[in-house]
């Protein structure tokens, strides 16, 4: 069994995976009997991506005499320059996020983005961890993390490296205040542990000023383990009888493509069903592999006109999907940040103890519509609005949100935000997205 089919039927097991990914792959996965020297594992990858990367004309083979130190970096030298996106890592790590539903860190998500404020202020903070047990909130300020300031962790690009853990007793000592009128810091200490992901936010109805019935559902990634709250959360709006979905991806960095495809389903309902949401297209000499994912009932309907969907640059891929397979049939009003912009995704492949997550298809929607590496642009520009936690009524992207669905209209508040909003798109397409601190998976498996 080769590398590709033995993930894909260990992952289909747990009920991970649509269907096995592209067939292919020389090697037995690194499995017992496997030739895991670096040598033997970079002929195993060379072959791997010329045949099933999705960009493989283009790949740029590194001369004969260059030699590699680990199999990571002959990874990336395979990589063409317009792919911010394919990784790899521990299949352990990959398999606790995916199957399990778990991640290892601290919890504690900071924005730091190139065009971000200073100081630095807290975002987000996953429930469960060691930042949330701590206290710690969004809207928090960081004044430093290991001694180091806030302006010195943005200028040097260390910002990701101190909040992200790789080892069991891994720690941070985080000077913090409650918020920026506050005058006094205090010192925490985190320690990095597993625990469970939160996908799904809970769930809240609010009434707007117009009367409207709106519910307001905060979504992180798009795995398994976040099923059974989306479902109880879609039964609740629809028993509730909704008028209006504000859907918060502003920090939902993608997933599984037939999560997405749920979630677009059981918004459009009855008027969506059977159309295609999606078709993934792999590479030309995959064309056998072209998979069509229509609308399909399931989940709870809320049989919608329209959704109201609050991006940000975090919002990337499986996310992006949800919005463009839905804008042939749905009204999609977008609040907030143009989106990350990855049209991409991955059949992931596992060989000698890593996961080689390279992209492998691009996807469109049933008008043949995507290649939205540029992002998709928000209707209502506005800027995150750390100040308020997410859901609250009075937060920018939520209020623009509200606002919309009384009047039609932006606030001129939110337009008036549009010039930083295109100030940090252009800044943050120089490289990999950041990853300030949450686990931000930035992919699209079947």
């Amino acid at each position: 069994m080769n590398g590709r089919t033995a993930l894909a039927a260990a992952l289909l097991c747990s009920g991970l995976l649509a269907s096995c990914g592209g067939g292919g792959g020389g090697g037995d996965g690194g499995g017992s009997g496997a030739d895991c020297s670096l040598a033997a594992q970079q002929t195993w990858l060379h072959t791997e991506m010329h045949d099933h990367y999705y960009f493989n004309t283009l790949i740029q083979d590194p001369p004969a005499t260059q030699v590699f130190d680990s199999i990571d970096r002959y990874f990336g030298a395979l990589l063409v320059s317009a792919d911010h996106w394919s990784y790899v890592q521990d299949s352990v790590s990959y398999n606790r996020f995916f199957g399990a539903g778990q991640t290892f860190g601290y919890g504690l998500a900071v924005a730091g983005q190139s065009t971000d404020p200073l100081p630095l202020r807290v975002r987000d903070v996953a429930p469960g961890s060691a930042a949330d047990w701590a206290g710690v909130r969004r809207g928090m300020v960081v004044d430093s993390i290991n001694g180091t300031d806030g302006a010195t962790l943005k200028s040097t690009n260390q910002l990701s490296a101190s909040l992200s853990a790789t080892t069991a007793g891994e720690h941070i000592t985080v000077q913090i205040r409650d918020s920026l009128n506050s005058p006094v810091s205090r010192q925490i200490s985190l320690n990095a542990t597993i625990y469970d992901l939160a996908p799904v936010g809970t769930p809240l109805i609010v009434t707007s000023v117009g009367g409207r019935k709106v519910a307001y559902l905060l979504y992180r990634t798009f795995i398994d383990s976040g099923m059974s709250a989306l479902q109880s959360s879609l039964t609740q709006f629809a028993n509730a009888g909704v008028q209006d979905l504000v859907l918060d991806l502003r920090y939902n960095g993608g997933g599984l493509v037939r999560i997405a495809r749920d979630l677009a389903s059981a918004i459009g309902g009855d008027g969506v069903y059977g159309q295609t949401f999606a078709t993934l297209r792999y590479n030309a000499a995959h064309q056998a592999s072209n998979t069509r994912f229509a609308f399909t009932p399931g989940l709870s309907k809320l049989n919608l006109p329209r959704v109201y969907v609050l991006t940000g640059v975090r919002t990337c891929s499986a996310s992006e999907l949800v919005i463009n397979g839905l804008k042939p049939f749905v009204q999609v009003i977008q609040i907030g940040a143009t989106t990350c912009g990855k049209p991409y995704g991955f059949n992931p492949v596992e060989h000698c103890g890593n996961t080689f997550s390279a992209l492998n298809f691009e996807s469109v929607n049933a008008l043949g519509a995507g290649g939205y590496t540029s992002g998709i642009s928000p209707t209502c520009a506005a800027s995150d609005d750390v100040e308020h936690a997410l859901g609250d009524p009075a937060e920018a992207l939520t209020a623009a949100a509200l606002q919309h669905i009384d009047t039609g209209s932006c606030p001129a508040t939110a337009n008036s935000a549009a010039t930083s909003v295109q100030a940090l798109q252009s800044g943050r397409r120089s490289g990999r997205l950041i990853q300030d601190g949450e686990p931000l998976p930035g992919m699209m498996d079947r």
